[in-house]
């Protein structure tokens, strides 16, 4: 767990995360490292995310892109919700269309390397608005 904020997160700011994986201890230990500065809804599906993506804002959504349906479908209810959200996919193995889709982890991952694009995502979208 880390002691002190991550590097260029916003002071008096709660982001939201939505995490949709199938692994219990994925989702528990990915939420439990980024809080308290990252508010974080852990899912298990698609289906068990609709409702949130639907009646919540996020800053960030990660899936696991091991179905290619599943996953088809969590980032086009994304992309009709809103579509400069950032998604970051996680992945057993890594293809050339992730490389060129952009944010992706490779399971198993480490948080620096989490915490790492969370920070670009999160730190860009500051800028912005």
């Amino acid at each position: 767990m880390r002691s002190s904020r991550p590097r260029n997160i916003e002071l008096g700011r709660t982001y939201r995360l939505l995490l949709v994986d199938p692994d219990d201890l994925l989702r528990w230990s990915v939420a439990a490292h980024l809080h308290p500065w990252i508010s974080v809804i852990a899912v298990r599906n698609a289906s068990e995310a609709q409702p949130f993506l639907r009646d919540t804002f996020f800053d960030v959504v990660i899936h696991s892109a091991e179905n290619e349906n599943e996953s088809r479908e969590i980032e086009e209810q994304v992309r009709n919700r809103n579509r400069n959200l950032c998604v970051i996919r996680l992945t057993t193995k890594v293809s050339s269309n992730m490389l060129l889709a952009g944010n992706f982890l490779e399971k198993p991952f480490r948080f620096d390397d989490l915490d790492r694009i969370l920070e670009r995502l999160l730190f860009s979208q500051t800028n912005v608005n």
